[in-house]
């Protein structure tokens, strides 16, 4: 697996991250390899959540190219979704790219 894509992935694991989920464009997408999606109960987990995905990014030497809201971080090669339980139910991208999810066993 990506380097990245575990460092991000075990993070949000590490840290309470709910019904992970990747999904590989590696063949699909000339701008990313992975979006990661991952939900949790409230604005300051989301928040902090957040920080601790950018700071292991960092810190495992790769960059972190932008972060939009609900919370996306570009990772450039591994996009991650972070949301609120209700945002994530109402936006569904899971659905939207289910030809792409892939299972992940950390």
């Amino acid at each position: 697996m990506d380097k990245l894509l575990k460092t991000v992935v075990d993070v949000i694991d590490a840290k309470q991250g709910n019904n992970i989920q990747c999904l590989s464009f590696e063949n699909a997408s000339p701008f990313y390899d992975y979006f990661v999606i991952a939900d949790v109960s409230n604005q300051r987990q989301l928040s902090a959540l957040a920080d601790y995905v950018v700071e292991a990014v960092l810190n495992a030497g790769f960059a972190v190219h932008h972060i939009e809201n609900w919370i996306l971080i570009d990772c450039n090669e591994v996009v991650v979704h972070l949301f609120l339980r209700e945002q994530r139910e109402i936006v569904k991208l899971e659905k939207l790219w289910r030809d792409h999810i892939m299972n992940y066993a950390g």
